[in-house]
């Protein structure tokens, strides 16, 4: 006879975008302004609930615009429900501007290995001039630095140090003791001049484990003591358990004895 349990949980139907809408229409009936994480947290988990819907919340709220209006980014976002025969309020020029200029940044064509030729080059000084940390290059380009502009080329350290015949890599001596030394740049000679094409096969650099945690602990001499008598305070509170211990024992062993 086979013990083996046939019983199944049931799970539980997904729900429809319809059945969603109305579950929002609910959650703002009584205060019709909401974060959107207050939203997402009432609806539960998003991710595990409504993933065969293939769309975020955010993303799903947009595709209503005649009944909700969110406003802001990310976290940060709020969603507003539009009142019966309320008008939904034009966009600002401010909004419209910046829709275009995203439209605009959406067509551009992909960069090339020329423009981070020319970028790179018209950054990073020259030989005879103070090297520049690597780090900086990032904060130059603007938002999303490296990655998102170029970041289909590899990290950056590693493109600077595949073309030694544009870029001189260095190093300097941390500002803290025991850190990893600084990475810098520099052009390397005749890099203006050079037609050499740029190599772009990711390589990636052996991590360098900081070294601050293994320094000695700095005390002052009455730190020291006073961390010895509380070392040894422990010691003896250590040393008088184990006393108490073996007397219990020996007391028990000699109650059994008689």
């Amino acid at each position: 006879v086979s013990t083996q349990s046939t019983w199944e949980p049931k799970k539980a139907p997904r729900m429809t975008e319809k059945q969603l809408v109305e579950k929002l229409d609910k959650l703002l009936e009584r205060n019709p302004i909401r974060p959107i994480g207050e939203i997402g947290t009432n609806l539960g988990s998003w991710k595990g609930k409504y993933s065969h819907l293939s769309i975020s919340l955010s993303a799903f709220i947009g595709k209503y615009p005649e009944k909700y209006i969110l406003t802001g980014s990310g976290s940060d976002a709020t969603v507003r429900k539009l009142l019966p025969g309320e008008k939904r309020p034009q966009p600002s020029e401010e909004e419209l501007k910046k829709r275009k200029e995203a439209e605009e940044k959406s067509k551009e064509p992909p960069p090339t290995l020329d423009d981070v030729k020319s970028t790179l080059l018209k950054m990073i000084p020259g030989p005879g001039e103070p090297p520049m940390h690597v780090s900086v290059i990032g904060s130059k380009l603007g938002v999303g630095g490296w990655n998102q502009r170029f970041g289909q080329f590899g990290d950056l350290r590693s493109f600077l140090a595949l073309n030694p015949s544009y870029f001189t890599l260095g190093e300097i001596p941390p500002v803290t003791p025991g850190a990893p030394p600084i990475d810098v740049v520099s052009k390397a000679v005749g890099a203006d001049n050079c037609e050499e094409p740029l190599n772009t096969t990711t390589a990636k650099r052996p991590y360098v484990k900081p070294q601050l945690r293994n320094q000695p602990i700095r005390r002052s001499p009455e730190r020291r003591d006073r961390d010895k008598d509380r070392d040894r305070d422990k010691d003896r509170g250590r040393d008088k358990h184990k006393r108490s211990r073996s007397r219990s024992r020996d007391r028990d062993r000699d109650r059994k004895r008689r």
